[in-house]
């Protein structure tokens, strides 16, 4: 954790939003597989169109096509971060 409260509570906040998302992802695909493939395509489609500009003025218009898969990525990377908060910290055997 940080020493900044408000950063804090801002991270926590986010990860919560991004567990909770990726939560009833799973439940979606687990209840209806073909329900969960349109709201992921509809999602992954606001994203792209919402995005677009931001890309297209730093001539990353390529990187779009990975942004669906890295929204399956990033709330497990969330949930490794959060798992790494709660492990002793070490580097060369000796705590940080």
């Amino acid at each position: 954790m940080l020493k900044d409260k408000l950063l804090n509570v801002y991270g926590l906040i986010q990860l919560l939003f991004a567990l909770s998302f990726f939560i009833l992802l799973l439940m979606l695909f687990v209840i209806d597989p073909i329900l969960f493939l349109k709201f992921w395509s509809l999602k992954s489609l606001v994203e792209i169109v919402l995005l677009l500009p931001f890309f297209y003025a730093l001539n990353k218009t390529k990187l779009l096509t990975i942004l669906p898969v890295y929204g399956l990525i990033f709330p497990i990377y969330n949930i490794v971060l959060l798992a790494s908060l709660f492990r002793k910290k070490e580097w060369k055997g000796r705590p940080i």
